[in-house]
């Protein structure tokens, strides 16, 4: 099914847990969004989320992929709260390729435009190999605690009242 984030639908209260990755930062009024989401999560049900991280972080990709803004692990959290969710847990994600994310972007800033439509770049398979196994990482970190840098934030939160 294909809906309008805006106008779901679905009744009120249909959802005991609601996934948006990847989705809110399309939406030019993420308040808005935010609201239509909690409308259709039951009380005390769960949201989970991501989101790309750091504005600073703005490249060509974000242009093209249709993105907004980008957010930190405090502004997607306050844009929880004020929607009447409570943050659970919120972490960045992918903290063991953050470097080569960094000097992507700082390669993009220098170098030029990138590329002109998104999934453009290709890796070489060693390096798909590499990133992967360094992101398996993340998931021993997380086990022990938040990220405290990354990529993503990613967002457990629960509707409240």
């Amino acid at each position: 099914m294909c809906a309008d984030g805006l106008d779901l639908p679905f009744r009120d209260g249909s959802f005991g847990v609601a996934a948006a990755f990847d989705v809110v930062e399309h939406f030019d009024d993420d308040d808005t969004l935010m609201a239509e989401i909690r409308r259709v999560v039951n009380h005390g049900g769960h949201l989970l989320l991501s989101v790309p991280a750091y504005q600073w972080a703005w490249s060509r990709h974000d242009e093209l992929a249709g993105h907004e803004r980008r957010y930190t692990r405090r502004s997607v959290s306050e844009l929880l709260t004020r929607s009447g969710f409570e943050v659970v847990r919120a972490s960045y994600g992918f903290a063991a390729t953050f470097p080569f994310f960094v000097v992507d972007r700082l390669r993009s800033r220098i170098g030029g435009r990138g590329p002109e439509r998104v999934g453009e770049s290709q890796l070489p398979t060693w390096v798909g190999r590499l990133l992967g196994s360094l992101s398996r990482l993340d998931g021993w970190w997380l086990s022990h605690g938040d990220l405290p840098f990354g990529s993503s934030v990613f967002v457990l939160a629960r509707r409240v009242g």
